[in-house]
């Protein structure tokens, strides 16, 4: 329950996530300088997520030109060789997450420029945001190929046992 003054302003409940995901990239060529700006991202990231679905997955991970970028409401984690990186915002047309900012007070994280065949060959995925903390990735597709992931991996489970102690030791305690 959230409340200001005493007043009750929402509820906030849990999401319903499967335990891991199945991601579908989806080619936006749509994307431009404003991409970043939350309120004008939501119809197309809306889009692209029912078109994963309706390809079988459970998310899109949004791509463009041989690049990848971000979940509509989430950021991708690849880990290659224990090392775990995340597209960069300061070079890409995405959002700043702020859920992988704080991934990173447990964890190093490397801001990078990951490509599509970075994703096709990463040990393993994982999604951040702030509804899905660290959540495996099972599963790859584009365009009928399909690459199946361990999750959790190791560097997977490492990551969300320390983001988990994070979160449990940093939330102020309800009264």
């Amino acid at each position: 329950i959230v409340t200001r003054d005493g007043t009750v302003r929402g509820m906030v409940t849990s999401g319903s996530w499967p335990e891991t995901l199945a991601l579908e990239m989806i080619d936006t060529p749509w994307r431009s300088a404003l991409s970043g700006v939350k309120t004008l991202s939501y119809a197309l990231n809306q889009w692209a997520i029912r078109a994963a679905q309706a390809r079988g997955g459970d998310d899109a991970l949004i791509v463009d030109d041989g690049q990848v970028l971000e979940l509509p409401t989430g950021s991708i984690c690849l880990v290659h060789d224990g090392v775990i990186s995340t597209p960069d915002p300061t070079r890409l047309p995405i959002l700043a997450s702020v859920t992988v900012e704080a991934l990173r007070s447990v964890v190093e994280v490397v801001p990078a420029m990951p490509t599509v065949q970075q994703a096709w060959e990463a040990d393993e995925l994982f999604v951040v945001s702030a509804t899905r903390p660290v959540l495996p990735v099972h599963r790859l597709r584009s365009d009928g190929d399909e690459q199946d992931l361990t999750a959790p991996g190791p560097v997977t489970k490492d990551a969300a046992a320390r983001f988990e102690a994070h979160i449990a030791t940093s939330l102020d305690q309800l009264p």
